[in-house]
């Protein structure tokens, strides 16, 4: 089971945003590109200039390549580990309201296990 927390557009008319708990492999594998796809701009610009930087400085022969890949990395898996909770943070600036936590094997049955799913599948209300 997985943990999600549901957020709520302001007008309410949206069924909520499912926002999973845990790493994102997506986030990790594609992290400047994920952060553009979720509409972080400033994070997104952050990643790429560290990563333009690294690969800059070992082509320069200021870093080991090995180095410079690591540093990738490194940066790539904090945004995998944060990357959700970055993503709700830019929610919340975005307007949408925290409207709890439910868990689900996916965000399909989260979402009905939430009493959203009818309203989701426009059967509801």
């Amino acid at each position: 089971m997985t943990l999600y927390t549901m957020h709520q557009e302001p007008d309410g008319g949206a069924p909520p945003v499912l926002v999973a708990h845990g790493f994102s492999w997506s986030a990790f594998l594609l992290a400047p590109f994920w952060l553009v796809a979720q509409r972080m701009w400033m994070p997104a610009a952050i990643v790429f200039l560290i990563d333009l930087g690294a690969a800059a400085a070992a082509r320069a022969g200021a870093l080991q390549q090995g180095a410079a890949l690591l540093s990738m990395v490194v940066v790539a898996a904090f945004v995998g580990l944060e990357g959700q909770e970055l993503r709700r943070k830019a929610m919340a600036r975005r307007g949408t309201r925290f409207s709890g936590v439910v868990s689900g094997a996916n965000e399909i049955e989260a979402l009905a296990r939430s009493g959203e799913g009818d309203r989701a599948a426009g059967t509801g209300e």
